[in-house]
């Protein structure tokens, strides 16, 4: 038998598919039953729900609806669990005239269900409806953004991405406005063109999970990528604090040493040492050879700085260039890199030249210099790997 007194009963009540806007019903709505006749009805309610029911959800709601003496909040929690159902079970009709009465009644929040009312109206089509409910909350504004999450809820996504993509096209777009583009393209496993999205998240709203979604997308929409591609991927995700583990930085001081990068994967393996991310014999034997591989590069970084003058292609200027930046030798880094684009590299070598210039600018702390070789880098509308490699770095370098 249920207590008279405590019987707490937690509804998970969510308007919509996407959730990128926040929901005009709380996703937890929490209640003390102290009416013991609602604790029946309620509970059957619960568990309809839970299994998919919404119909039996509803009609068990109703019966707590017609329980005698039951309190405003009680009869408020009934409503909205109604609202929940139909919502959850896509009765967007009825729920328009749940919330409607909801609204006139003056139960629960009023801006919550002004929200309801709008966001239901568009998924019905009713543009003229949502533009007054969206008057009455202040926010005529933002009817475009609705406009495009209600396509995107209801499954229409090129509708989605045509309504929300102007949206974007502004200086600083509104996060939920990119979010939703975001969730667009994802939907139809288009993740071409959800780069260019998440490009524009992490340039305007920096956190590790953007830029973590970024490169995780970039491994997905880019073909092809090789080992010294994926070297400036790890070089990203270390800088914007995408390590997460000690294989993470084994993987990267790896791909440093097939490079030939010594000094880069030794100062890898140095900064796993600090995070504490160093552990077992496999890790002693890495951290070994890559000191043995750095004191024997650096031996032959004399002859190479020969090489490079004698040579009148630019190769082996921009592979010394590549390994001062190793060292973070950047004053050696940034005369190499221009003396192989003034000696004509072209194609690939010279976009690996204009990156690496891009990198010992930044690392001189001229970020404008930097953005203007990382934005040189052609190829970027024809998906080519180093050209988004390079898009990459001057969102980085803008930041």
């Amino acid at each position: 038998m249920r207590s008279h007194t405590t019987s707490k009963l937690i509804g998970a009540l969510l308007l919509g598919a996407a959730a990128f806007v926040s929901t005009s019903i709380p996703a937890q709505a929490q209640l003390e039953i102290t009416n013991p006749a609602l604790a029946t009805p309620v509970q059957e309610a619960t568990t309809a729900a839970a299994a998919g029911n919404y119909t039996a959800a509803i009609a068990a709601m109703r019966r707590a609806e017609q329980v005698a003496g039951i309190s405003g909040a009680e009869r408020s929690f009934i409503q909205q669990s109604i609202l929940s159902y139909m919502v959850q079970a896509r009765q967007y009709q009825p729920a328009l005239t749940q919330v409607e009465a909801m609204i006139a009644g003056n139960v629960g929040n009023r801006n919550q269900n002004l929200e309801s009312a709008l966001r239901l109206s568009l998924n019905l089509g009713n543009t003229a409806k949502a533009e007054e409910y969206a008057r009455q909350l202040g926010r005529t504004g933002d009817i475009a953004v609705f406009t495009a999450q209600a396509a995107y809820d209801r499954g229409d996504h090129d509708e989605c991405i045509r309504l929300a993509t102007p949206l974007a096209r502004v200086n600083t777009p509104q996060k939920g406005v990119l979010d939703l583009l975001s969730a667009c393209y994802f939907a139809k496993d288009d993740f071409a063109g959800q780069r260019p999205i998440l490009e524009q998240i992490a340039l305007h709203y920096p956190t590790p999970e953007a830029w973590d979604a970024l490169l995780r997308n970039v491994r997905r929409s880019v073909t092809g990528l090789n080992d010294e591609q994926s070297l400036e991927i790890s070089r990203l995700r270390l800088l914007t604090g995408g390590f997460k583990t000690p294989a993470e930085y084994s993987e990267m001081a790896q791909l440093a040493i097939i490079a030939n990068y010594p000094g880069e994967a030794k100062r890898v393996l140095d900064l796993a040492a600090e995070a504490m991310m160093l552990e077992g014999e496999r890790s002693t034997r890495l951290i070994n050879m890559t000191n043995d591989r750095a004191t024997t590069h650096q031996a032959q970084m004399a002859g190479a700085v020969t090489s490079a003058a004698a040579d009148a292609t630019g190769f082996v200027s921009m592979k010394l260039g590549q390994a001062y930046l190793s060292y973070q030798q950047f004053d050696e880094a940034e005369a190499a890199f221009r003396s192989a684009i003034a000696k004509g590299v072209t194609g690939a070598n010279l976009q690996i030249s204009q990156i690496g210039l891009g990198h010992a600018l930044l690392g001189k702390g001229d970020n404008a210099g930097a953005v203007q070789q990382f934005n040189a880098v052609e190829g970027y509308a024809d998906g080519n790997a180093n050209a988004v490699i390079a898009r990459l770095w001057s969102i980085y370098a803008r930041q």
